[in-house]
């Protein structure tokens, strides 16, 4: 997958391919909402030209950061999870004070000129532009007058409940796993290679993580080693995360598998 810059769009690079077709998203988790964008974007476009356009980190960490309760992706399963839907080219924002004050009509007019897109895909509750300005029906007017189709995707509901990264989040901190896994369509992971930790022969201290975490509580857990796992303890205390596993030097990933 190509990883292109926000920087890299403003100063108009050439097309990045042909027809392509872009979705439009934060995709923190990669949940079955934001597969099914990812799929649309699949439909009839050919290999190379199918982009997803995200954030380095969350939004909201940066505008709510009284309220944020940490991500459920870090930035290497985003783009790894993205590559392995398929996604050809990632355009990765960097979400600074000046890009903050964008309108709505301003991104997407910068965006356009790099792009080329010939097809966005979006949520219904999509939002952008300087505080949120522009919603999705607005998205897929300024679009037309640039010859753009957009496709607004609804929600997706699990067991009633419209699946959203804000209330995965919420399921993970109240330690709903199983309502968190059935949303994301996957176990929830702690990214321990983006975690800062130390090592010993069979613990791992997680000494600060960007992740959002269970409560307080033991927990079974998978160690994940590349193609290897094997089962593990994590103990969620006030003040520290503690993983006992063996081999824990080559632990990649945890996974609280609720099966």
């Amino acid at each position: 997958m190509r990883i292109i810059t926000w920087q890299e769009i403003e100063k108009g690079l050439p097309p990045v391919g042909k027809d392509v077709s872009a979705t439009i998203g934060v995709f923190d988790g990669l949940h079955l909402g934001h597969v099914e964008l990812v799929k649309r974007i699949q439909a009839g476009t050919p290999p190379g030209s199918r982009c997803a356009v995200t954030f380095r980190d969350n939004p909201k960490k940066n505008l709510r950061p009284e309220s944020y309760q940490g991500c459920i992706f870090t930035l290497p399963q985003k783009l790894e999870a993205l590559a392995a839907l398929g996604v050809d080219i990632c355009v990765l924002i960097d979400f600074s004070d000046d890009f903050s004050k964008m309108s709505g009509n301003e991104f997407l007019s910068v965006l356009t000129r790099g792009l080329h897109p010939s097809r966005v895909v979006i949520g219904h509750d999509f939002r952008c532009g300087h505080q949120l300005s522009t919603d999705a029906r607005g998205v897929a007017v300024l679009l037309s007058t640039q010859g753009i189709r957009t496709e607004i995707v609804d929600a997706i509901v699990r067991d009633g409940v419209i699946v959203s990264s804000s209330g995965i989040r919420r399921a993970i901190a109240e330690g709903r796993l199983p309502d968190a896994e059935r949303m994301l369509g996957k176990p929830y992971s702690i990214d321990i290679g983006s975690a800062s930790t130390a090592r010993f022969a069979d613990r791992i201290r997680i000494l600060d993580t960007a992740q959002v975490l269970p409560p307080v509580g033991r927990y079974d857990v998978v160690a994940v080693y590349g193609d290897n796992e094997l089962p593990a303890i994590a103990d969620i205390e006030p003040d520290r995360v503690m993983i006992s596993a063996r081999d824990a030097d080559s632990v990649r990933f945890v996974r609280f598998s609720v099966r």
